[in-house]
């Protein structure tokens, strides 16, 4: 729609995921309202031009490639978070989020930084970060309360996750902590009607079942488990299917 209000002519929207992972109006918008052909299990493989792009190649699900005569391609997806200050500030990064490495109250591995929004995980809404930042300014104000304690964070279990999973933010568990906000976690494949399984060392903390979750569209599962995580030993969050 931007492009469109631009006065750009979309050729083509282009995933190598089997189906959009846009809401069904929005995908029948696009296919019937704009007559713009989605291409799903398909993938940009080359980028041709000289001065300025005039073609590119894209692979079909069955590997036939083609070449499309356009002036311009467009990316998104995939994105990360804005985390050039965290890798600046030395923090560890989260490997699924590519963020800083955080628990809940946006506490990070460095004791007095604290982390929200998209500098935490990628694109979210306003909203969403913006609910965060909530609970991420009370445990800021209380550490200065406290005098702005200097000692090492508590939060230094980890949080995985399971292939298909992308990743969960937070990812630093807090022993003993009382859960006050919902866990974020992001899939890199359709599930539908997944549970999501919490445990700790084989111990089950919580289970969850979701009506689905696809890619680049997170999910929050609550948080009540938080407080019956043991120190010294990661947590990991996984997902089944009905037919697994």
């Amino acid at each position: 729609m931007t492009l469109r209000h631009s006065g750009v002519h979309p050729v083509a929207l282009v995933t190598d995921l089997p189906r959009p992972q846009s809401y069904r109006l929005f995908d029948l918008l696009v296919r019937v309202g704009l007559r713009v052909p989605v291409w799903t299990g398909t993938s940009v493989a080359g980028i041709y031009g000289r001065d300025r792009v005039d073609r590119v190649l894209v692979r079909g699900p069955g590997g036939d490639e083609r070449s499309v005569a356009v002036d311009t391609v467009v990316f998104s997806g995939d994105f990360i978070p804005d985390n050039e200050l965290a890798r600046l500030a030395g923090l560890s990064i989260d490997p699924g989020t590519r963020g800083p490495a955080c628990a809940a109250g946006g506490l990070t591995t460095a004791a007095g930084v604290f982390a929200a929004g998209n500098v935490v995980h990628p694109a979210e809404t306003a909203d969403v970060a913006a609910q965060r930042a909530l609970s991420v300014g009370q445990a800021a104000a209380a550490w200065l309360r406290r005098g702005g304690s200097r000692s090492v964070p508590r939060a230094t279990e980890r949080v995985l996750v399971a292939d298909p999973l992308h990743w969960v933010v937070p990812n630093r568990a807090d022993p003993g902590r009382h859960g006050d906000e919902p866990v974020l976690i992001r899939s890199r494949a359709f599930l539908d009607h997944p549970r999501v399984v919490v445990t700790q060392g084989g111990r089950l903390l919580a289970s969850h079942r979701l009506r689905n979750m696809v890619p680049n569209r997170s999910q929050h599962i609550p948080s009540d488990w938080w407080e019956r995580v043991r120190p010294d030993e990661d947590v990991l969050i996984s997902v089944s299917t009905p037919a697994d």
